[in-house]
């Protein structure tokens, strides 16, 4: 049986690891469990990552808990197999490009920077034609954040890019992708091999 590994959030202050985990042992078996900590207050971050020993322990915890409120608030469930399952945050907006630009373009320029949590995007109308915007998002900050350095300003066929985290789709404030709580997700799950370290895939092609 292969382990999976759910992420769950929005929990309160008031609940600690120890709690957590004799929550998700109710309804199976628990191969670990973790909950990323603040360095100076040592308080965790209202996430973390529960794994089980297989598929059908994950499915029916995940069932069973999502939405259950705890503390008045109700608990996030989310698989955590890769990147893209436990968050895309690596998330660039591509803005005032050329309209003969489309999604094989953006891959043709842009994978050689690192590898993609899902396939570039042009925005589109109604009849297909692009809106001269669109999506890149990738699975580690560090390439987006050297795209972001690198290609903003930049010419494409002719036209000067315009990029920036995008938007968080329903985030309050117009809130925006990239910062530090992603940031922080994202390192946690590598760590615990939740997420796949692309940075470490970079340096043995290079090697």
């Amino acid at each position: 049986m292969t382990p999976v590994t759910l992420y769950f959030g929005n929990v309160d202050p008031q609940l600690d690891d120890s709690l957590m985990y004799q929550l998700f042992l109710q309804f199976a078996p628990i191969k670990s469990l973790h909950m990323p900590k603040d360095r100076i207050l040592h308080t965790h971050q209202g996430f973390g990552f529960v794994e089980f020993f297989s598929n059908d322990d994950a499915e029916y915890a995940e069932k069973i808990l999502r939405g259950i409120r705890l503390y008045g608030r109700p608990l996030k469930l989310n698989r955590s197999e890769s990147a893209k399952d436990v968050i895309i945050g690596a998330k660039l907006f591509i803005n005032n490009l050329n309209p003969l630009v489309d999604e094989e373009f953006l891959t043709e320029t842009f994978s050689k920077y690192g590898e993609f949590a899902k396939p570039p995007e042009v925005v589109r109308d109604e009849d297909g034609n692009s809106k001269r915007h669109g999506f890149i998002t990738y699975t580690d900050f560090d390439v987006s954040d050297h795209v972001l350095n690198t290609m903003d300003g930049k010419l494409l066929m002719g036209n000067k890019l315009k990029i920036e985290y995008a938007r968080k789709e329903g985030g309050a404030n117009g809130q925006h992708h990239g910062d530090a709580a992603e940031r922080l997700l994202i390192e946690s799950g590598k760590a615990h091999a939740i997420i796949k370290d692309s940075s470490k895939s970079r340096k043995r092609r290079r090697g």
